[in-house]
């Protein structure tokens, strides 16, 4: 038995597996471009880390029975 592939399935294949390939080669940074990068390299790393420093120390998950809070005091 041939195995065909049919038209409409081989142009999505061609969209998702090839319509992206070179888009690297033609990049440029544009104002939405920096903002994206931005918010992805700076903003949300630095919110991770503030909201990892404000809550440093302030759990003690080791050695808690039934019934004792979590928080330290």
């Amino acid at each position: 038995m041939v195995s065909r592939v049919q038209p409409c399935a081989s142009v999505f294949l061609n969209f998702l597996c090839f319509q992206r390939e070179d888009a690297y080669k033609h990049f440029r940074f544009t104002p939405r471009t920096t903002w994206v990068a931005m918010c992805g390299f700076v903003l949300v790393p630095g919110a991770i880390c503030y909201l990892a420093s404000k809550t440093h120390l302030k759990w003690s998950w080791a050695g808690k029975r039934k019934g004792e809070a979590l928080a330290q005091s």
